[in-house]
């Protein structure tokens, strides 16, 4: 066989070898989500301090339909004390500290407001647990 005619073929080997590692050896980035699980987790403590010496009891945390934990996530969380109730709007974002982590922050807080309805899935805090409401 000629020379010429293995070295080309020697080349195309490892020119083929070379694109198919290339194209199997790229690592996909799975981006950072904050589950359901976690946030219920964080609230499952009955009470929470609202900063200003009053102790809230968490009622309802509210995720809209398409919930997935990613970074611009919404939720809200329904708190009261006594006969007032709040709602605390919670955006996901980046974790100050560690730019591969999660966190969420209160965004707005409402007086005398509670998301509708059938809008949201929606659980309610009850005897420390969690219960997904129908």
């Amino acid at each position: 066989m000629n020379k010429r005619a293995i070295v080309y073929i020697a080349l195309f080997l490892v020119l083929g070898l070379f694109i198919y590692q290339s194209q199997y050896s790229h690592q996909v980035n799975i981006p950072p989500v904050i589950s359901k699980n976690e946030i219920l987790n964080d609230f499952k403590d009955d009470d929470v301090p609202d900063g200003v010496g009053e102790t809230l009891s968490v009622t309802h945390i509210f995720f809209p339909v398409g919930f997935q934990g990613q970074k611009g996530d919404v939720f809200y969380v329904t708190m009261k004390t006594g006969d007032k109730v709040l709602t605390r709007y919670y955006i996901i974002q980046e974790d100050k500290n560690n730019h591969d982590a999660l966190d969420y922050n209160v965004k707005e807080t409402w007086e005398d407001f509670q998301p509708p309805d059938g809008k949201y899935q929606t659980f309610v805090h009850s005897h420390g647990q969690w219960k997904e409401k129908k």
